[in-house]
């Protein structure tokens, strides 16, 4: 079978603690693996996404069981790209999964691109320049690689890495200030597209479906994160308020407090 990922990492989360399984596959297809604990705590959360840059992992899996792993997922994701992963679907594939080897379970079928990824449908226009480009590539037939390396071989996470750090640092020497002490990588593209998405009022459905992620409530982080939506929110409840009001009611201090807490 071959391997989606050489150095990935399986997360199982827990309320109060993670487990984390490296794996790496340096020769062959038989992997090595290193597995850890850590505290859920924020501090634990960033020693554990060291632990990852310090072993070149860049992809993690995780299950989206519950909401233990949202304070987890928005510690890594700016410099980790982070699947999540449906447990219905994880638990239905064959293999032998049980609570004392999640994490190593879970790496090893994100290691082999068993976890279904997103599914990201090409606009009219994107369609078309990939046309273009293929043409003039003459790429034709369903085994050629439509990006490769300067080796002719398939690109790979890290070559596109290395091309857009390369294009970051000859923008950075033209216009610095438009990049201050900002970590331009990937996954930046990603959640900058998320966001533009969202702030032209495409429903969070549908980013849902454009990121991959297996429910909303994971892309609802991007909501929370955005202080363009809540001044949105907060000048369409101006609109409504009237002048004439007196004192407000128990009902609508409660209300008025639960609308604070699901959106500030």
């Amino acid at each position: 079978m071959k391997v989606t990922y050489q150095t990935c990492c399986g997360v199982d989360v827990h309320k109060s603690f993670l487990v984390a399984t490296i794996v790496k596959t340096t020769g062959g297809i038989e992997p090595s693996y290193q597995k850890k604990r850590f505290s859920t705590f924020n501090n634990s959360i960033l020693q554990f996404k060291q632990w990852l840059l310090d072993n070149d992992c860049h992809d993690v899996c995780m299950e989206s069981t519950g909401k233990y792993w949202v304070p987890v997922f928005n510690l890594l994701e700016d410099n980790i790209n982070v699947v999540i992963a449906n447990p219905k679907w994880v638990k239905a594939v064959k293999g032998n999964k049980d609570d004392a080897k999640d994490s190593k379970w879970i790496g090893d079928l994100f290691r082999l691109g068993l976890v279904r990824g997103s599914y990201v449908p090409f606009s009219p226009n994107a369609a078309s320049i990939i046309n273009r480009y293929a043409k003039i590539h003459q790429i034709s037939g369903s085994e050629q690689h439509l990006f490769t390396n300067h080796r002719k071989e398939p690109l790979t996470r890290s070559g596109v890495t290395y091309i857009l750090r390369k294009y970051v640092e000859k923008a950075k020497q033209q216009e610095p200030e438009l990049f201050g002490n900002t970590n331009v990588h990937p996954h930046v593209l990603r959640h900058s597209k998320a966001m533009h998405l969202l702030e032209s009022g495409v429903n969070l459905i549908y980013i849902r479906d454009f990121l991959g992620h297996s429910s909303v409530t994971t892309t609802e982080i991007y909501a929370r994160s955005n202080p363009e939506i809540k001044r949105k929110f907060l000048e369409e409840a101006a609109l409504n308020i009237d002048s004439g009001i007196g004192k407000y009611s128990a009902k609508e201090k409660e209300t008025l407090l639960e609308w604070l807490k699901n959106n500030i």
